[in-house]
């Protein structure tokens, strides 16, 4: 389990809690995210075995505030979910609460046809309630999956630093 300002996150297989994970501390980066105040990598070591599964990485009893949003990049899906009492950013970029982004290696693009194209060989799933998921098929060989979290209080500096602490495509593990 990882505690942080908006609760515990625990990582949930088909639905049941495990601690069968690894949760490694990172550094913040100098240039991209300077002021995070936390930044995780929780990894996940799971062997297909040819059945659907869910892996999900979850803030426990999170409340749904009006500002939580899906966070997309290149090869990156990421919900970003706010402190209950939030108050966004003014005029002069001061907001007050807390932000928290948990991300995954997932990126669904679109062919000339406007059809998906999967680029990976598992799925993608999240809610505002609080959670982002991997959706193992009967197809996945991937073995291992790292879920981002990164967090910050407000300050006069860019919430976009929790996105990019989060993005496990910037982590070196």
């Amino acid at each position: 389990m990882l505690n942080t300002p908006l609760g515990d996150i625990n990582i949930y297989v088909d639905g049941i809690v495990t601690d069968d994970y690894e949760i490694k501390p990172l550094k913040n980066d100098k240039k991209l995210f300077p002021n995070l105040d936390g930044r995780f990598a929780l990894i996940v070591d799971f062997k297909p075995d040819g059945r659907k599964h869910i892996i999900e990485c979850r803030l426990e009893n999170h409340i749904v505030s009006e500002f939580d949003c899906l966070e997309c990049g290149e090869n990156v899906s990421s919900v970003a979910l706010y402190a209950e009492h939030f108050v966004p950013e003014d005029w002069y970029g001061v907001g007050y609460g807390c932000k928290i982004s948990i991300a995954v290696k997932y990126e669904l693009d679109y062919d000339f046809d406007g059809y998906p194209l999967e680029l990976y060989d598992y799925g993608f799933d999240f809610s505002e309630n609080g959670y982002v998921a991997v959706l193992i098929s009967e197809n996945t060989k991937t073995d291992r999956f790292v879920f981002g979290v990164a967090w910050k209080i407000p300050d006069r500096l860019s919430f976009g630093e929790t996105f990019l602490g989060a993005d496990p495509t910037l982590m070196k593990i």
